[in-house]
């Protein structure tokens, strides 16, 4: 086959993958009947995907579109210039591409369908240097896509299929489209570790300068990457001294420059320390501040360490049985499996990095998740690609076996994706209500003006659609502390005139009974705290114990008002279902919109 036929099957091939993570937003779209009254984000939906998706990294983009700024804290005003760490280039990039679209909506549908795209050529051509055709590298890049971070949702999804047809509840899409992480982050890891490879494999300082850019700079796409490729450099780089032909000198220098960029993204880290806004928030997220290691982490590890050694085994088996391994250039198959190993051995390295840093983050579940699951299957991907090409029979139908089994699979993604689109599509219908709302808010409203409101949809929702804060805020998107936390709850509550019945019965709503299901936060309790000393995890709510010191907290609010209002700002307060807005000694509220679902007022000083 011509090198030019290659390219444009890699291209169709491609094309195809990005459709398929498209495929849910083409579905939503039709079963709504317009794509005017069509949202990729909501509030309220059965899928942690879409909702991770809109509570955090859509209203970071839009802080940076909106505010021009880092985007340290969407949701409260008195902290918007506390440093906090995120993941800053996909955001950057996700603005910049809404600026081109003109729409933020826009740019979220269009970055599903290009980098899983992008993702899938460079599978394709990583698996290419192996030895594997366009067919083959095609069929093992979707899965490792699709089997490294989603094999729950398609078998699941299409069970529920062939149970009860296009009429199940399952509405989750594959997780590889949640955005930014690991749609836009993982090919960024992805070139990172193809750069070291290619230098290994050619002794390039080029390349060895290339992968350590790219690796400094995954401190600021996505944190559990930059962890895992660090240690795979601090692994490669003690390689490098033992003699040994495959792990050439040049590596340290990707090393160096690795943490030369990262330095700082270390600053950053310790001007938030220095702020308390880093342990406040990483404490809410679920860090652990601990040297002990957990069961969870030292299974997982020993587990995986254990499928690493099968691949390493395959690895070999297959390079010994022909000299080519089934590949043009059987060396960079083996740096490349090198890389990678250093790669799976650095994520489950980084599972249990509390044992030496004394703290970690959601280790068990996202180091497993977006780290090694999808670089272990990487690492049996070129295993298999060398077993393959080194069998005669396989050889010579790898064509067209690989195509059926790609479309195959591609076909089982497909059904499970219009699966989900179909029983999440409701959720996606834009309120007319929440439209006339933010556009006035946008039209009338100061840049960083507050809106205080009770109702956890909105609350959620107002820093992805306008420019304003919110006097409710989600524990896991601002800077405060808990007690803070809490008060500004307090206060939302005092300024919509809620009895103290009500306020008792949220706060004792446990995970199943919350106020708006089926929004992922549940409850008031969750969606100020994950992790918290008021918190009690087991139920997701608040401890008992706390409630009646907490009513009483709000006895003395609603009691003294103005007092608050000189500590947080609130320029509007949204109510709905008869609340009416708090008198308040010294301000004067007024009604300035007025929708089908509730008022806006704007609170002024007299």
């Amino acid at each position: 086959m011509q090198f030019k036929e290659i390219k444009i099957n890699k291209c169709l091939f491609s094309l195809l993958v990005g459709l398929l993570f498209l495929l849910p937003h083409i579905v939503r779209i039709f079963y709504i009947g317009s794509f005017h009254d069509y949202t990729p984000f909501a509030a309220q939906t059965p899928s942690p995907t879409v909702w991770d998706e809109t509570f955090m990294y859509a209203s970071q983009v839009n802080f940076t579109l909106q505010q021009y700024g880092l985007a340290n804290d969407t949701d409260a005003f008195e902290h918007r210039n506390e440093p906090f760490p995120y993941s800053i280039i996909p955001i950057e990039i996700e603005a910049g591409i809404a600026k081109l679209t003109g729409n933020l909506g826009t740019a979220q549908i269009l970055c599903h369908f290009l980098f899983p795209a992008i993702t899938a050529w460079l599978l394709m051509t990583l698996l290419g240097w192996m030895g594997a055709s366009t067919p083959l590298a095609a069929l093992l890049g979707l899965a490792i896509m699709v089997v490294g971070f989603s094999p729950r949702t398609v078998m699941m999804g299409n069970m529920d299929v062939l149970r009860h047809g296009l009429h199940s509840s399952f509405a989750q899409t594959l997780q590889f489209s949640r955005n930014p992480h690991p749609n836009m982050s993982f090919p960024f890891f992805l070139a990172t570790a193809m750069s070291a490879a290619i230098a290994l494999r050619i002794r390039s300082v080029g390349y060895s300068v290339l992968a350590g850019i790219l690796g400094g700079l995954l401190f600021y796409t996505y944190i559990f990457y930059a962890i895992d490729w660090t240690v795979a450099c601090i692994l490669l780089f003690g390689m490098s001294f033992w003699k040994n032909p495959i792990v050439y000198k040049n590596i340290r220098l990707a090393f160096f420059i690795n943490i030369l960029v990262a330095i700082p993204f270390l600053l950053w880290v310790r001007a938030s320390k220095l702020s308390g806004a880093y342990f406040h928030r990483t404490y809410r997220l679920g860090m652990m501040y601990s040297h002990l290691p957990t069961k969870d982490g030292l299974e997982l590890g020993i587990a995986w360490i254990f499928v690493v050694a099968i691949a390493t085994v395959w690895f070999l088996w297959s390079s010994r049985m022909q000299p080519s391994n089934g590949s043009d250039d059987p060396e960079m198959s083996r740096v490349s499996f090198l890389v990678f190993t250093c790669a799976a051995l650095g994520g489950i390295i980084g599972m249990n990095m509390q044992i030496v840093t004394g703290f970690n983050v959601q280790a068990e579940q996202h180091f497993p998740h977006m780290v090694i699951q999808p670089t272990v299957l990487i690492l049996l991907a070129i295993a298999f690609v060398g077993w393959a090409g080194n069998s005669l029979r396989i050889r010579q139908y790898q064509t067209i076996w690989s195509v059926a089994m790609f479309f195959l699979l591609f076909t089982g993604c497909a059904i499970s994706q219009v699966d989900a689109a179909i029983h999440s599509a409701p959720y996606h219908r834009v309120i007319t209500s929440d439209r006339i709302l933010f556009k006035w808010l946008k039209t009338n409203s100061s840049v960083g003006d507050v809106v205080a409101t009770t109702n956890l949809r909105i609350c959620t929702i107002i820093p992805v659609y306008t420019h304003d804060y919110t006097l409710l805020v989600n524990g896991s998107r601002t800077s405060g502390t808990d007690e803070e936390v809490i008060e500004r709850y307090l206060l939302a509550n005092a300024l919509t005139r809620t009895p103290v019945d009500r306020v008792a019965e949220e706060l004792r709503q446990s995970e199943n009974d919350g106020s708006q299901p089926p929004l992922l936060t549940e409850n008031y309790s969750y969606f100020m705290f994950e992790h918290s000393p008021y918190f009690d995890g087991d139920k997701h709510r608040i401890f008992e114990s706390y409630i009646p010191k907490l009513l009483a907290e709000y006895q003395d609010i609603r009691s003294n008002i103005p007092a608050e209002l000189l500590r947080f700002r609130v320029n509007y307060i949204y109510t709905e279902n008869g609340q009416a807005p708090a008198l308040i000694k010294g301000w004067n509220v007024e009604v300035v919109l007025q929708t089908q679902d509730g008022v806006l007022w704007k609170l002024q000083e007299d």
